[in-house]
């Protein structure tokens, strides 16, 4: 079975990012993102394994989320890799930053675990990908300069699955991040300032 650990997005973050991958996807035929996968932030891409498997998977994850305490981000903006994806970006967001590639380096010790190069290097949640680069041209001239900014908590890593010949991803189990937190200046998880994308179909 194909497995990947993510955080799921919650509250006005997550609205926003549902209403905009399906605008996306009705104005531009984009990949129709919202109706795969919830929103999320990917931290260990998919990967292949059995019963075994993702029970070390689960018992990495569940080590990890007890040793690792909630950490504030900030999603602003909007970035691309390419012109093949376009995300919403995360800044000013180290400590978070820091346990995704932490949580990274710990499921890749896993002796089975595929890696990639670079992941978990830049924290960021898809909102148009497997672009044409025609495609990519006028949904990158929508979005540029758009500057939606959302206050958000990385609370929780999720495992999600997806049986052979499914079309969506479902949630195989959740991890609470439950180590206490440093002392530091709290960030309200639903804050945000939002933006109204305009379509520009030629």
């Amino acid at each position: 079975m194909k497995y990947f650990v993510a955080h799921l997005l919650e509250g006005e973050v997550a609205e926003y990012h549902r209403e905009l991958t399906l605008e996306l996807s009705r104005s531009f035929n984009t990949y129709p993102i919202h109706e795969k996968v919830s929103p999320h932030i990917t931290v260990k891409i998919p990967f292949e394994a059995n019963g075994y498997e993702i029970a070390r998977v689960e018992d990495t994850l569940e080590r990890f989320a007890e040793a690792h305490a909630p950490e504030p981000m900030i999603m602003e903006g909007f970035g691309r890799f390419g012109f093949k994806t376009i995300y919403l970006d995360v800044v000013k967001s180290r400590a978070a930053a820091n346990v995704v590639r932490e949580c990274v380096e710990e499921l890749n010790a896993l002796e089975w675990m595929q890696r990639v190069r670079h992941e978990g290097n830049k924290l960021h949640a898809s909102v148009a990908r497997f672009l044409t680069y025609t495609q990519f041209k006028r949904v990158w001239r929508n979005l540029k300069h758009e500057r939606p900014r959302f206050k958000h908590t990385l609370d929780s890593l999720v495992i999600l699955r997806k049986e052979a010949g499914a079309r969506t991803w479902s949630v195989h189990r959740e991890f609470s991040l439950t180590a206490p937190a440093m002392s530091r200046e709290a960030i309200p998880v639903s804050s945000s300032v939002r933006c109204t994308m305009t379509a520009h179909t030629t």
